[in-house]
């Protein structure tokens, strides 16, 4: 077996390597020395001297024969320190340098006149023309609040709550718009636009007529008028339009009325004569007889005593209106004649009433109209003193 050799002590190995250190510094500054004398800087030195001393040489010691070998040059660091600092370990970095110290500067403020050196001179306000005396921050009184004014509608701008959205644009046009020429509906568009009104006709042709005045506009100062509009609706051959739709209105407020005339008048918002008269103009004397004939049959033929009594009590105008109130009235007597009848004789005329009341559905209010009109007290007088 070949044997091996023992390992070094730490303190062998490291003299080793100082060593070794020492010798590469000095064949590094000796080449670094040569390199220097070769490339004949040294002269030039020299030769920059002796100019500046005037050219004048000093003697000299006798120099030998042999060739003097040149010196160093100082190299600023003795080569002990160089090989300390080359046997510095690795590991351990660097100093770092110290962190350069930061002074904020402030913008200067440059003021025209210094607030605090006028104050203290004249001890008036500040501000240029102005002779009152300084109160605060080198300002009168008015100035002052001034710039603090300003000063809060600064802050004001910068606050971070959002400002209300501006106020929506006034309308500068009128709220109707401007109202078209009435000879507009001489064309041939003017004809659709008279239909349509007339289909959306709701009362009548006064109706139509306030319609038009809203949209359309006739001679300055002068509103349009029925015989405009009756002129424009012959002109596009709509009368017989304006008739029709006038007789569907009618019949149907009619119905709606129960065949009263006054009634369908007032809602037409006519007197009785202007609806006799339009009655006439469309032809509706035959129509008007018919729904009102319907409407007596009803009340005369189909309804009992509570409904005729009802209607007796509380809607004579409108018996009166149909023209059978006296009919009505001779219908409520027979069938009041004839309830008295089964009724007990002898009773008190409190049990009359009550019987009455109970028999045909009436209050106390009721009860006394219809003792007042049909004179039911006389009958029950009569048919007691009978018993």
């Amino acid at each position: 077996m070949s044997e091996f050799k023992q390992p070094e002590s730490d303190n062998e190995l490291a003299g080793k390597i100082e060593r070794l250190i020492e010798k590469l510094a000095e064949r590094l500054a000796e080449g670094v020395v040569k390199g220097i004398v070769e490339s004949g800087l040294l002269e030039l030195r020299a030769s920059g001297t002796n100019q500046a001393t005037g050219g004048e040489k000093k003697p000299t010691a006798q120099e030998p024969p042999a060739q003097q070998k040149p010196q160093l040059p100082p190299l600023g660091i003795p080569l002990s320190s160089l090989a300390s600092m080359l046997r510095q370990p690795s590991g351990l970095s660097p100093q770092k340098p110290l962190p350069r110290r930061r002074t904020v500067s402030r913008p200067t403020v440059t003021y025209r006149t210094s607030p605090q050196r006028e104050e203290q001179k004249s001890g008036t306000c500040s501000e240029p023309g102005c002779d009152k005396p300084a109160r605060a921050r080198g300002l009168c009184t008015l100035h002052y609040q001034r710039l603090r004014y300003r000063e809060r509608k600064i802050d004001q701008k910068q606050m971070s709550v959002p400002l209300p959205p501006p106020p929506p644009a006034r309308r500068v046009t009128p709220r109707g718009g401007t109202r078209a020429v009435f000879a507009l509906l001489y064309e041939k568009k003017g004809k659709k636009v008279l239909a349509g009104l007339i289909h959306q006709l709701k009362f009548g042709r006064a109706d139509l007529v306030e319609k038009l005045n809203e949209q359309y506009r006739g001679m300055p100062g002068v509103p349009l008028e029925l015989e405009d509009v009756l002129r424009a609706l012959h002109y596009h051959n709509l009368t017989g339009a304006l008739y029709e739709r006038e007789r569907e209105i009618l019949c149907r407020q009619l119905r709606k009325q129960g065949g009263s005339l006054a009634k369908t008048a007032q809602k037409m918002k006519m007197t009785s004569e202007q609806l006799q008269e339009r009655m006439d103009e469309l032809g509706l004397a035959e129509e008007f007889t018919r729904i009102r004939n319907e409407f007596k049959e009803q009340i005369l033929e189909r309804s009992d005593l509570k409904q005729k009594l009802d209607l007796a009590l509380t809607k004579e105008k409108y018996l009166a209106d149909l023209g059978i109130d006296k009919e009505v009235d001779d219908s409520i007597r027979r069938e009041l004649e004839a309830a008295m009848g089964r009724m007990a004789q002898g009773g008190s005329e409190e049990e009359t009433q009550r019987f009455i009341c109970e028999e045909l559905s009436l209050d106390e209010q009721r009860y006394r109209r219809l003792v007042r009109r049909y004179g039911l007290a006389g009958t029950t007088a009569e048919a007691g003193s009978g018993g």
